[in-house]
């Protein structure tokens, strides 16, 4: 099961939002279980080293499966695996691991404020997939009323609150019927 780039985006808007709230410039990347780039932002003010550190981080996160911070930087091991791949992962705090259904899909990486501000941009970017998985699908805020019947007396109003998913697809979120006439018991 891979990663979209639907969710992948959905998941760096809101690590940037956390970042907002946070009163800090970043970068952020999601990346692939292979630890290549899926999608990437670095936000205005942000410093142009942030964008590949960010990258490094989520990288190395997605190949280990865990967060880049627990790994041991000073690891022969992880050293030589990083030298394997051409240096391209960072083992330093700022990115964690995503998992859909138990199997690890990616990563997503911050880079630009300190270790733990990145590494909680990270975490919010990568809660806002598990609230996708969960059912609490990304709904653009857009809501109508819409005018569904009138009865003949002219009372009968039938209202639909409504949404859009991640695939743009409407979804009815909630929806009521009124009717002036107290015997009409249904709409």
């Amino acid at each position: 099961m891979a990663l979209t780039l639907a969710e992948a985006n959905r998941m760096v808007q809101t690590a940037i939002a956390k970042a907002e709230e946070l009163n800090v410039k970043l970068s952020v990347a999601v990346c692939d279980a292979g630890g290549n780039l899926l999608a990437f932002n670095r936000m205005e003010g942000a410093s142009a080293v942030s964008a590949t550190v960010a990258q490094g981080k989520a990288s190395a996160s997605a190949g280990f499966g865990r967060p880049s911070g627990a790994l041991a930087a000073d690891s022969p091991v992880i050293q030589s695996i990083i030298a394997t791949l051409g240096g391209r992962m960072l083992p330093a705090q700022g990115a964690v691991p995503i998992y859909k259904n138990g199997e690890l899909v990616g990563a997503i990486g911050g880079s630009g404020a300190t270790a733990q501000q990145d590494e909680a941009c990270a975490q919010a970017g990568g809660a806002a997939l598990e609230r996708l998985q969960n059912g609490d699908s990304a709904r653009a805020y857009c809501h109508a009323l819409i005018l569904m019947r009138v009865a003949p007396s002219g009372y009968v109003l039938s209202t639909v609150r409504w949404a859009v998913d991640v695939h743009y697809q409407p979804i009815v979120v909630a929806d009521a019927c009124f009717d002036a006439d107290p015997r009409r018991t249904e709409c």
